[in-house]
C-alpha cells in the first residue's frame, strides 16, 4: 500500500510520520554510501538532484557531462544522487556526502535554522508546473473539494499551489486537502489512478499523459491570472565545501551556464532536442514541448535560467515571505546572506 502524508493547507508544525523519517534515514544511508566526506581530488564531486526527467531540476548537469563541458573543466561527477526531497539534499551537503545540488527552495529555510548551505545561482524565478487534472475536471472551480497531490506538504509546490487556488477563488484551506506524493512522476500517476484530483506537473514528463487524454492540462495558471514568481529551483552546495573550492565551484556554474546557453538557441533545438530525450528517457514530442514552455515560448521571458543566473528582485524576498508565513523559517534571511554570487562572478567569461 503507498504511504503518503495528507494536510489540510493551514497546519502547522506538521509531524513526521515514522515511514518519512525511515524513507529519511534510507536515503542518508544511500549519500553515506556513494561517498560521504569530501577526500582526494577536490574536482570529484558528488551532485544531488530530485529528478533528470525534467527540464527543471537534475538535467542539467548530465547534460553538461554529455557536451564535455565538465572535462573541459577538470570536474568529475563521482555519483548523482536521486533524492525525493530537497530535505535529503540539504542532510547530504551538511553531512559532506553532497557537494553541489539541484533543488527547489528547501535551502532557505534550513539556512535560517542555521544549516551551513548556499545558494551558488537562481534556476528558475517562477512557477515551472503545469496543473494536470483528471480528464473530467476541466476547470479551477471543479478543484473544490478536492484531493491535490504536491511534492511535499511543505515545500515550494505548496506555496505555489496555495498561490494559484486563490487566485482562481478558492479557499486552500476550506476548499482543498492537500497529499504529499514526490515527483512529477509519482504525482502524475496518482492524478491518473485517482489517487488525487490534480497535481503540479514540469515537462517533458508530463506531455505524454496530456497528449493520450490521459490527464487535462488547466495550464500553467487560472485563466487570466498571474504565474506565481518564486525561486522553485536553484543551484545550492555546501558552504564549507564552495568556500574551501571556489574554483571547482565557477568551474560548475560555467559548464552549466553553457549547457542551459546551448539548450537556449533555437539553432540547437533538434540537437538539445535529441541529447534531452536519451538523457531523460522520453519522446522527442515531449521534449520539444518542454523546450516550448521554458526557453522558446516562455509564460515569463528570463524567468526560466535567467540570463546572469541571478534571482529577478523581489523574488527571493516574495519567497521567504511565503515560507515564513507557511512555517517553515525560523528566521527572516536575505538574499545578501544567502545567495553569494562571487562564484558566478568568477565564473564570468569562457571556460579554459
Amino acid at each position: 500500500m503507498t504511504m503518503f502524508a495528507t494536510t489540510r493547507p493551514r497546519r502547522r508544525g506538521l509531524a513526521r510520520s515514522t515511514a518519512a523519517a525511515a524513507l529519511l534515514l534510507a536515503v542518508g544511508l544511500t549519500l553515506s554510501a556513494c561517498g560521504g566526506g569530501q577526500s582526494g581530488d577536490p574536482r570529484e564531486i558528488v551532485v544531488a538532484e530530485q529528478s533528470k526527467a525534467g527540464m527543471t531540476t537534475g538535467l542539467y548537469p548530465h547534460l553538461a557531462e554529455e557536451l564535455g563541458y565538465f572535462a573541459q573543466e577538470g570536474i568529475k561527477v563521482k555519483n548523482y544522487v536521486n533524492v525525493t526531497k530537497g530535505s535529503d539534499a540539504i542532510s547530504g551537503m551538511q553531512s559532506g556526502a553532497v557537494q553541489i545540488s539541484h533543488i527547489g527552495a528547501d535551502g532557505v529555510a534550513a539556512a535560517s535554522k542555521g544549516a551551513a548551505v548556499v545558494g551558488l545561482a537562481a534556476e528558475m524565478d517562477a512557477s515551472i508546473w503545469t496543473v494536470a487534472s483528471n480528464p473530467q475536471i476541466t476547470s479551477w472551480d471543479q478543484l473544490r473539494g478536492k484531493t491535490i497531490a504536491l511534492g511535499s506538504t511543505n515545500d515550494i509546490t505548496r506555496v505555489v499551489f496555495d498561490q494559484l487556488a486563490r487566485s482562481a477563488g478558492l479557499d486552500p484551506a476550506r476548499d482543498l486537502t492537500y497529499v504529499a506524493l514526490g515527483a512529477t512522476p509519482q504525482r502524475i500517476a496518482a492524478v491518473q489512478n485517482g489517487q488525487a484530483a490534480a497535481t503540479l506537473a514540469t515537462y517533458p514528463p508530463v506531455q505524454i499523459p496530456i497528449a493520450s487524454g490521459a490527464v487535462h492540462d488547466l495550464g500553467f495558471a487560472p485563466p487570466g491570472a498571474a504565474l506565481p514568481q518564486l525561486m522553485t529551483t536553484d543551484i545550492e552546495a555546501s558552504r564549507t565545501w564552495a568556500q574551501a573550492n571556489p574554483d571547482v565551484a565557477a568551474g560548475y556554474l560555467r559548464a552549466i551556464k553553457r549547457a542551459v546557453d546551448f539548450v537556449r538557441n533555437p539553432a540547437n533545438a533538434d540537437q538539445a532536442t535529441a541529447m534531452i530525450a536519451k538523457l531523460s528517457d522520453t519522446t522527442p514530442e515531449a521534449v520539444r514541448a518542454g523546450l516550448e514552455k521554458y526557453f522558446y515560448n516562455p509564460a515569463i521571458q528570463n524567468a526560466y535560467f535567467p540570463a546572469d543566473l541571478r534571482h529577478a528582485p523581489g523574488v527571493f524576498d516574495a519567497t521567504v515571505r511565503a515560507y515564513t508565513e507557511l512555517g517553515l523559517m525560523s528566521k527572516p534571511i536575505t538574499e545578501g546572506e544567502y545567495m553569494d554570487y562571487s562564484y558566478l562572478e568568477k565564473a564570468g567569461g569562457t571556460a579554459q
